[in-house]
């Protein structure tokens, strides 16, 4: 198991977690902004590619125009959307 700097069930970092989600999405696990960020985080293209889930592509738009890894079964952005939100536990995906 993988040694974190955070304590995720730390009560402050939840509170945190929480407030973060609810200014970037109010909460909402399928929301894409017009930026193209999805999600309760509002993650991007290069986040998602860093994490290994997004194979990327060569623009600098959040546009969603190249192929998933398939990391984690995660093989499209409505089905990563899904995913966490089925998850429900706020949790970050795995890296």
């Amino acid at each position: 198991m993988p040694q974190h700097l955070i304590d995720f069930s730390n009560e402050s970092y939840i509170q945190f977690r929480d407030q973060l989600a609810g200014t970037e999405s109010s909460g909402i696990y399928s929301v894409e902004s017009k930026s193209g960020y999805l999600g309760r985080y509002q993650f991007g293209e290069p986040l998602l590619q860093d994490l290994g889930y997004y194979k990327g592509d060569k623009t600098s738009k959040n546009d969603w125009i190249a192929e998933w890894s398939g990391k984690d079964g995660i093989t499209s952005k409505v089905h990563q959307q899904n995913l966490w939100e089925a998850c429900g536990s706020g949790r970050f995906p795995s890296v």
